[in-house]
């Protein structure tokens, strides 16, 4: 049972039963069970005007940085890490109401 719950939503989207969930950089699908969010996010020009690092780029509260795709290098980041236009961050974030709102603030989408 293990390996069929967590091939379900592939097998969905293989199927065209569902619409792809963005996340295709990284292959990353969280179990159900997991009460927590995942998605990804380009890094673009208006993104960086607070600043270039991960802890100077505006973020939800409680979102964390999980990985910093870089053409074809996977980073683990750090506060310090500098962001480039074309990145890909995979952020994860505890799945309640407040962070939501925040993410659709800041145009993030799941």
């Amino acid at each position: 049972l293990a390996l069929q719950g967590s091939t379900v939503n592939y097998m969905a989207e293989r199927m065209g039963l569902a619409e792809p969930v963005r996340g295709d950089s990284f292959g990353i699908d969280l179990p159900d069970n997991i009460k927590a969010g995942l998605t990804e996010l380009d890094v673009t020009e208006p993104f960086l005007r607070n600043g270039a690092t991960i802890r100077e780029v505006t973020l939800p509260e409680h979102a964390l940085v999980l990985f910093v795709k870089r053409g074809e290098r996977y980073i683990v980041p750090r506060g310090n890490t500098r962001l480039a236009v074309g990145d890909v961050l995979l952020l994860a974030w505890d799945d309640n109401p407040e962070i939501n709102e925040q993410l659709k603030e800041l145009e993030i989408t799941r």
